[in-house]
């Protein structure tokens, strides 16, 4: 209840105070500080390329030979503006998760803060579709020089292609090891008749033999001592209680003669079959100790030549990638497209209120803070007023 007396009996100064606090931020806000207004531009990058260069396209905003540009552009006073003190009113800001850069610029004239920030943002535009086209030229002599060297490389690799053909006769090795594979299939085919006619004359022999060995070099023939029947019979009875009017003699067998005729004759032709097939197996096993080498030779020079022809691949194919890589850069490069990968979203309007100062709100603090300070100065004075009487006696 003493405190809400004294405040009461110091309503007066307490009041004075609040008015005189509001009427010093009041003239403070409304006459004396001068007004700052404030305009955006917004900026959108369409392309991933340019969305990358983010940070690099705000450092171009902000430096002060940039911004020197956009004052000689727009004729402004150099007196009041240069690069650093709109470098200072300027701020850029990289928009998250977002391909788009804000341009925020303050002033003291609603009108010269919207052409300011328009024109910073017309030179972006201006300078990131040159610096595009720029860098499609520099994409363009890149590719360029990427296609020489490698149609030199082509050249290089076509022509140790053709050296390692006229020096290496691969042509004349293939046909050379068709021809000893022809002629070792041949002979290997003839040993395989050989083998086959062997094995039958070898049964023929074998039967023969068998024949020859049940037949008797010789025949025991039994003959008569007389010379005919006749006399046989004549006489036979007379002495044939004395002697034996027959006797035996060998006779060569016709038969076992002729199997050893056939028997020989066999044996010699197997003998020379077998002699045939050594000879041509012989010949069979050099035929195909020169086709390995040739073989070898011609693998080595095969693979030597299969390098180089992939390696001759990978260059054309590099060429090619290179050569259609650079039509859609030259195509894109003339195209309206790589104009606008920049471009301006949301340009700046003349505010109609300035940013600063806020002068509603300043009264409002200032009359708080007079309130304040009121309610102090009213303790104070009177906790004053009642101690200056004892202190004077």
């Amino acid at each position: 209840r003493g405190l809400f007396e004294v405040l009461w009996r110091r309503k007066w100064l307490i009041l004075a105070i609040i008015v005189i606090s509001v009427a010093i931020a009041g003239y403070l806000s409304f006459f004396a500080i001068p007004p700052v207004y404030e305009a955006e531009v917004l900026i959108e990058l369409r392309f991933p390329e340019q969305v990358n260069k983010q940070e690099a396209y705000r450092l171009q905003i902000v430096n002060p030979y940039f911004l020197s540009q956009v004052i000689e552009k727009l004729q402004l006073d150099p007196q009041k503006y240069d690069p650093f003190s709109l470098q200072e009113a300027l701020n850029v800001e990289i928009l998250k998760n977002a391909n788009f850069l804000k341009i925020t610029v303050k002033d003291g004239d609603p009108q010269k803060v919207a052409d300011i920030a328009n024109a910073i943002a017309s030179e972006f535009v201006d300078f990131a579709i040159r610096s595009t086209q720029e860098d499609m030229k520099k994409e363009l002599l890149s590719l360029e020089e990427g296609m020489k060297e490698w149609q030199s490389k082509l050249d290089e690799i076509g022509g140790r292609i053709r050296d390692f053909l006229a020096r290496s006769e691969i042509t004349a090795l293939e046909e050379e090891v068709e021809a000893k594979r022809g002629l070792l299939g041949s002979f290997q085919r003839d040993i395989l008749l050989i083998d086959v006619q062997e094995k039958e004359l070898q049964a023929t022999l074998e039967k023969a033999k068998e024949k020859l060995e049940s037949e008797p070099p010789y025949l025991k023939l039994r003959q008569s001592l007389f010379g005919s029947s006749e006399e046989e019979g004549m006489v036979g009875d007379f002495i044939s209680g004395f002697l034996p009017l027959t006797m035996e003699r060998e006779a060569a067998n016709e038969v076992y003669n002729a199997l050893k005729g056939q028997v020989m004759s066999l044996e010699a032709q197997l003998s020379g079959m077998e002699a045939r097939k050594k000879t041509m197996t012989e010949a069979a096993g050099e035929v195909q100790t020169e086709l390995k080498e040739l073989e070898s030779t011609l693998l080595e020079k095969a693979i030597e030549r299969d390098q180089l022809q992939r390696e001759y691949d990978s260059a054309l194919e590099t060429y090619g990638a290179l050569i259609q890589e650079y039509g859609k850069t030259q195509v894109y490069s003339m195209s309206e497209e790589v104009n606008a990968g920049v471009r301006i979203v949301s340009s700046a309007l003349p505010p109609k209120e300035p940013i600063s100062p806020r002068k509603m709100l300043n009264v409002a603090i200032a009359g708080v803070l007079g309130i304040f300070v009121g309610i102090i100065a009213a303790f104070v004075a009177e906790y004053w007023g009642k101690t200056a009487p004892s202190t004077e006696g």
